[in-house]
């Protein structure tokens, strides 16, 4: 176990954050920081890691067979529309073998074919690496209206069977500026979110008032 965690981090550390973004939680001393510049610390729920939004964005959270989608948009989503134009959205499947009945490879790869938009589209930029347990693959296409950036993240669907994808998109004119933003929106731990540590309780959860 401990192995697994030291490679997932070794993954996080030596990726260039414009492919790869997940990276190790803040410091605590640096947290003050985000809330000065405007930002939030945004608890993952349920697990033990957060990231960091600006204050006034819409967030948005949904767990469904034991797999869970965060969204942190500029503007409330609708009811039955979850798409953003500016935004992250963070996904996570855990037991993906036994649920979609086919490895967390070809999971990711049918996510990209089906869950991503292609009309239209252009690619911008591919990349493929792995390190440890991990397999991790970026893809940033160019649509009609504005960049999309796709990073996934999948184990070898034995000891390590989950996929993660985390999605960022902005408008072609706001791409560039917004990446210190995609920095904090992004900002979880990876292997919290992989080996699907729970945040704990308060110490008085379920007690009487």
């Amino acid at each position: 176990m401990q192995n697994t965690l030291i490679a997932i981090t070794a993954l996080m550390i030596c990726a260039s954050p414009q492919r790869l973004i997940a990276q190790p939680k803040e410091e605590p001393a640096k947290v003050k920081g985000h809330q000065q510049d405007g930002f939030l610390a945004q608890k993952l729920t349920p697990f033990a890691t957060e990231v960091y939004r600006p204050k006034g964005w819409f967030f948005w959270q949904e767990s469904v067979g034991g797999d869970f989608t965060w969204i942190i948009s500029k503007k409330k989503l609708g009811e039955a529309n979850r798409q953003f134009e500016m935004g992250v959205e963070i996904k996570a499947f855990y037991d993906v073998s036994k649920k979609a009945k086919k490895s967390p490879e070809d999971f990711a790869a049918e996510y990209l074919t089906t869950k991503i938009e292609r009309e239209k589209m252009k690619i911008v930029h591919r990349a493929k690496k792995t390190v440890g347990p991990l397999t991790a693959f970026t893809q940033t296409i160019e649509l009609a209206d504005g960049i999309l950036a796709t990073d996934l993240y999948w184990g070898d669907g034995k000891k390590l069977d989950v996929v993660v994808v985390v999605t960022r998109r902005a408008p072609k004119k706001q791409w560039n500026a917004s990446q210190r933003l995609f920095g904090n929106l992004t900002r979880f731990s990876l292997p919290t979110m992989v080996q699907g540590t729970r945040g704990k309780p308060p110490i008085d959860a379920g007690k009487n008032k």
